[in-house]
């Protein structure tokens, strides 16, 4: 967080152009708001996904003249209460993490800022029962359009979810996708960017079984719904 404005900085000088400007645009919800898509209440969720999946979308209309996908990241809670409190701390810690005694005192002291959810040394029984659970909420059109930055006349009619879920994700699904990754490199590099380099998991991976090979060691991939509107 420190240096934030500085990769921003890195950013613009890596990839000067952002891309078409997709239509309708997505619009990012800064405060809590009633989630109807999860149920409950969601709050902004800080992460590097946005940035990482961009530059896939740019890769896919560049190489395979495919529509970029337009994202937000939110985490949910069940009670509005709950959602205003990690709102309202969540934005003081990224307030204190621009400064390096704020980072110093929060790296000291995880637990007592995080009500005790985050803390040094966990055991193997409150990492087996620690759970994940990710919804994919996408919103778009039935029809492909013929050029991928055309514009399309009527409303998004059609929703797709997928539910993506497992447990420990810090030590055992971490490394369950960082060991299959690996084994997909050597294993299905026929199926990866011929000319090698440096590419985003969607880029790398998208043509491989790598969904596949998580799915069968717990970490799941499940196609929730998909319905017209």
């Amino acid at each position: 967080m420190s240096e934030v404005e500085e990769l921003k900085s890195i950013r613009k000088k890596l990839f000067p152009d952002c891309g078409p400007k997709m239509h309708p645009t997505l619009k990012h919800k800064w405060f809590v708001h009633k989630n109807k898509a999860v149920g409950g209440w969601s709050v902004p969720f800080p992460t590097a996904d946005r940035s990482v999946i961009a530059r896939s979308q740019r890769y896919f209309l560049q190489h395979n003249k495919q529509r970029p996908i337009q994202l937000f990241s939110y985490v949910t809670f069940p009670y509005l209460l709950l959602a205003l409190a990690v709102w309202v701390l969540g934005g003081l810690l990224l307030l204190a993490a621009k400064f390096k005694a704020g980072r110093e005192f929060i790296l000291k002291h995880p637990r007592l800022l995080s009500g005790g959810l985050v803390g040094f040394d966990p055991s193997e029984k409150a990492m087996s029962n620690l759970y994940f659970s990710f919804t994919l909420y996408g919103k778009g059109w039935k029809d492909k359009m013929t050029e991928p930055t055309d514009k399309h006349t009527e409303k998004p009619n059609k929703t797709l979810v997928v539910k993506v879920s497992g447990n420990n994700p810090a030590y055992g699904a971490t490394c369950v996708a960082l060991v299959l990754s690996a084994v997909t490199v050597v294993q299905q590099a026929d199926k990866m960017p011929a000319s090698g380099g440096v590419y985003t998991p969607g880029v790398a991976f998208g043509k491989t079984t790598l969904i596949e090979d998580l799915n069968k060691h717990g970490v799941k991939f499940e196609l929730v719904s998909v319905k017209e509107i």
